[in-house]
């Protein structure tokens, strides 16, 4: 069941949301796999907070990529209403 879930999800496509400190290269080389990315930096948000950027995952409906382990105050943010949240270390 597991094998079969992670097959689907190599195939899939998502709309990602990269926080800043993402590069070029990696928004771009998930593009190339077919997936709908867009960075905090194009999207002017280079240099906004957690709650703006969680924000803008929320409004386009993407899932939000982050390398900050304690990103934000979780505690306080909507996390309900974002349609996921990968957080990598």
């Amino acid at each position: 069941m597991i094998t079969q879930r992670l097959k689907l999800l190599a195939t899939e496509v998502f709309r990602l949301y990269l926080d800043q400190m993402f590069s070029v290269e990696v928004a771009q080389a998930l593009r190339e796999q077919g997936n709908d990315v867009v960075r905090a930096s194009e999207a002017d948000y280079g240099r906004a907070d957690d709650q703006q950027i969680l924000e803008k995952a929320i409004l386009e409906n993407r899932i939000l990529v982050t390398l900050e382990e304690h990103f934000g105050d979780w505690v306080i943010l909507r996390l309900a209403d974002i349609q996921g949240l990968f957080v990598l270390k």
